[in-house]
């Protein structure tokens, strides 16, 4: 099994094929301490989009986005039946999301509508956490980012891997003690 990543051409791409792989080590929106009050930067492939966009989620619901150091507010929140949607307000508008994948470095987030619709940009909603992706005044660029959260997937598997040897390794002992 190999933890490359093939050459794609989107970041919609590598999400698709990351997103299988990543997918059980993620948590669900009511686990909220993953997201809270923390810094997140958000992630895109447009070579025309020089823009640094942050976003913050408040404990209290507050929501802010800031771009280029102009800030917006508004508010978030989970929908009470469906622990994975996330409802942002933001300047009197209003978006739906579901869940993709989140951890505490990675949220990805879809917006609910028809998917086959061509739109300019990304289909997800991409937001990595601060202080991981971003240098100085630099955000790393969004391929190496797909690198950093496939990592959850490598290094996952590794200590799978190595409990299994571990375990095979521990029979193998005992086997060799009754001989």
């Amino acid at each position: 099994m190999s933890t490359d990543l093939p050459e794609l051409d989107t970041m919609d791409d590598y999400i698709e094929y990351i997103l299988g792989d990543v997918a059980p080590y993620g948590e669900d929106l009511y686990e909220t301490e993953f997201f809270i009050e923390k810094r997140w930067v958000e992630i895109s492939d447009r070579d025309d989009d020089t823009n640094i966009v942050l976003h913050i989620f408040g404990e209290d619901g507050n929501y802010m986005r800031v771009v280029n150091g102009n800030i917006s507010t508004g508010s978030w929140s989970t929908l009470e039946n469906s622990s994975n949607t996330m409802l942002i307000n933001e300047g009197g508008r209003y978006e739906l999301f579901d869940k993709v994948f989140m951890n505490g470095d990675f949220m990805i987030l879809k917006k609910h509508r028809n998917q086959h619709t061509p739109i300019i940009g990304s289909k997800y909603f991409f937001i990595a956490r601060e202080s991981l992706v971003k240098q100085d005044d630099t955000v790393m660029s969004w391929l190496d980012i797909m690198e950093l959260w496939y990592n959850v997937y490598r290094l996952n598997n590794f200590w799978i891997a190595a409990v299994v040897l571990i375990i095979i390794f521990g029979i193998f002992l005992v086997l060799l003690s009754t001989i």
